[in-house]
């Protein structure tokens, strides 16, 4: 029994205390483990560890960088640091006595923010990382005011909605008053869900889908849950014409033109950080290339310490590039898909690797590019006003509220508009169509 015991242990990985514990149970019965036995196993666990120090060496580890992912329930952080002077991600769980300051004092996990740039250091045990201090210099930010959230919006039974044809719809045809596209669907979260997951899967952006439930742990949403997910969004102000690409909202239109009609499609992306702001403005597709080198601009070069990236797994472009004319920026794909919908690049439009294979093909040299900065979209469908409200990510407006009611009042739909629905949605900022109508009702499977 003892040698089948140890047979049926795996060779490789070494198994873990709890692991021979389990196996334990299956050869042994409780009545046949004596004293001796017992002993016995117990030793024998130690020496399997002791005759593998490899697997169970020590380090230490420590850098500077931006917060990308932050978990207060699973107690889990994840870091974009410089390891040998190439981006990496440093993610673990907090160890027990990990140590979090922020500006000089102690703080909570919760305390931290995605995009916040911190110190961090971490010790690996066993191919394990545990992060053992997060430091931040900046103060904390001043409380803010409680904010009305809707609680109808994702209370249907949890059965499965229907899943959809096609990851990316197809394109859809506008009429002259088209102020709203897609559909919104539902999404039954199972073991295996991440929010990043349900995000790509339904072709949006990580920002898209945590903007609709800020309270949901990302890398563990409940199992079961009905999530009502963004998928009808109202199409930006402007010309509908070539790309248009919303900074707040993260996201890029395509409109192309026949002599029948309009044709939209439209894609999550990622854009510049608060150093790399992506600028807007009336640019042109100058260029196109497949498998692109990166070509540090001087300014990085310091901190990359190369010239140039070459085409592979490891170059930040991806595969394709669609060069903006006259500058250094362009519409590429990425090497890390959970970064579409972040505020990650030097100022380029990041895509998720299959949204640019295929819009590559679509795209010819000439194309008009305009990349705006909407953080508010306003639409009338039928007699009801409609308000989407994203997050002001560059702090253009000062004063979001009064940005949005000079919009209506433009438009000659402020006499229209029940006050109280306006205030929510510009408080929530959830990033959907928000009916703001006198007398509109929510609901939550026909729409928003």
């Amino acid at each position: 029994m003892l040698r089948s015991f140890l047979q049926h242990l795996p060779d490789n990985p070494i198994p873990k205390a709890p692991q021979i514990r389990q196996e334990m149970t299956k050869f042994f019965p409780k009545q046949t483990l004596t004293p001796c036995c017992l002993i016995f196993l117990f030793f024998l666990s130690f020496a399997i560890f002791d005759l593998t120090p490899a697997i169970g060496a020590y380090q230490e580890g420590r850098g500077n960088g931006e917060i990308i992912v932050v978990s207060t329930i699973a107690s889990t952080v994840a870091v974009e640091i410089l390891l040998d002077d190439r981006p990496h991600i440093v993610g673990g769980r907090l160890a027990q006595d990990a140590i979090l300051l922020r500006a000089g004092k102690k703080c909570d996990l919760e305390d931290f923010e995605v995009g916040e740039i911190v110190k961090i250091a971490w010790h690996t045990v066993d191919n394990r990382k545990e992060i053992v201090t997060i430091i931040s210099d900046t103060p904390p930010a001043p409380p803010t005011q409680p904010v009305i959230v809707h609680k109808d919006i994702d209370t249907a039974p949890t059965v499965p909605g229907p899943e959809p044809n096609n990851r990316v719809a197809p394109p859809e045809r506008l009429a002259n008053t088209t102020a709203m596209i897609g559909q919104p669907q539902h999404h039954v979260v199972s073991t295996e869900d991440t929010l990043l997951d349900i995000a790509r899967q339904y072709n949006l952006g990580y920002n898209e889908i945590a903007d609709m439930y800020p309270d949901l742990d990302p890398w563990l949403p409940p199992v079961g849950r009905r999530l009502l997910l963004p998928t009808a969004r109202l199409l930006p102000d402007g010309d509908k014409k070539g790309i248009v690409i919303n900074v707040p909202e993260m996201r890029l239109y395509y409109f192309s033109k026949t002599k029948e009609a309009t044709h939209v499609i439209t894609h999550p992306v990622g854009i510049g950080d608060t150093d790399f702001q992506t600028e807007p403005g009336n640019y042109v597709v100058g260029n196109k290339a497949i498998n692109p080198t990166w070509y540090i601009p001087p300014s990085l070069r310091a901190k990359y310490q190369v010239k140039s990236v070459p085409p592979g797994p490891d170059n930040p472009l991806g595969k394709y590039w669609l060069g903006l004319k006259n500058t250094n920026y362009g519409i590429h794909g990425s090497d890390i898909p959970w970064s579409i919908g972040r505020k990650v690049t030097h100022g380029c439009i990041r895509m998720y690797p299959e949204d640019i294979s295929t819009f590559f093909n679509i795209i010819g040299v000439g194309t008009t590019v305009q990349i705006v900065y909407e953080p508010v979209k306003i639409g009338r469908v039928g007699n009801d006003i409609y308000l989407e409200v994203h997050k002001d990510i560059y702090n253009m407006f000062p004063d979001l509220s009064a940005y949005a009611r000079e919009k209506l009042i433009e438009k000659g739909y402020w006499m229209n508009v029940d006050r109280k629905r306006f205030t929510n949605a510009i408080q929530q900022k959830r990033g959907i169509p928000e009916n703001i109508s006198y007398g509109a009702r929510l609901t939550a499977n026909a729409s928003y």
